[in-house]
C-alpha cells in the first residue's frame, strides 16, 4: 500500500467514513480492501513455513502474544483491536492501514529471527498447567470374588441330536 492511498483516505476508519469524505477516499477505500486479501496469503504462507520448527508450544506461544508481525514489538504499546488481530491472524483494513502507518512491520526470513523477535518469552522452567505425576507405580490386581450361585445355573446341551 502507498502513502497515496492513506492520504485519499483522509483519516477515514470504515467504508461509511470513506463515503462521507468524498473524493478519492472510497476508491481508496476499495483498494485497501483488496489488499487485505494479499496481506492474509502473506502471512499464511509465512505462518505455514515456519511453522515447521517442531517445538509447536513455544510456536503457538510466540503467536499468542502477537509476534512475527512487527520487529520490536511491546503489547503495551499497540491497541487492543490490533493486538488481537496479530495473535487471531484475522486481519482487516483497519490492521492493514496500522501496519502501513508503521515502518516495524516485516516478515520474519527464519526461525532465528523470529524466535529473536520473541526474546519476551522467557522459559522459565515452570509449567504453566498444573504438574502431574507420572512415575511408574505396581498395582496389584484383586483377585475377583467367586460368582454367587443361586440353584438355577444349568450348563448348556451341546450334544449333537
Amino acid at each position: 500500500m502507498n502513502s497515496r492511498h492513506r492520504a485519499n483516505l483522509k483519516g477515514a476508519t470504515s467504508a461509511e467514513e470513506a463515503i462521507e469524505v468524498g473524493g478519492k477516499a472510497p476508491e481508496a477505500w476499495k483498494a485497501i480492501t483488496s489488499m487485505v486479501g494479499a496481506l492474509r496469503n502473506i502471512r499464511d504462507a509465512q505462518y505455514d513455513i515456519l511453522r515447521g520448527t517442531g517445538d509447536d508450544a513455544r510456536y503457538a506461544q510466540i503467536l499468542k502474544t502477537g509476534h512475527g508481525e512487527v520487529r520490536g514489538l511491546n503489547p503495551d504499546d499497540v491497541p487492543e483491536r490490533i493486538l488481537e488481530s496479530m495473535r487471531t491472524r484475522r486481519y482487516d483494513v483497519g490492521y492493514l492501514l496500522y501496519l502501513a502507518s508503521i515502518d516495524t512491520a516485516y516478515v520474519p526470513g527464519s526461525f532465528e529471527e523470529r524466535d529473536e523477535e520473541a526474546t519476551v518469552l522467557v522459559d522459565t522452567g515452570i509449567p504453566d498447567g498444573p504438574l502431574l505425576d507420572y512415575t511408574l507405580a505396581v498395582t496389584a490386581i484383586p483377585t475377583p470374588p467367586a460368582p454367587e450361585r443361586h440353584g438355577f445355573e444349568q450348563s448348556p446341551d451341546i450334544s449333537l441330536k
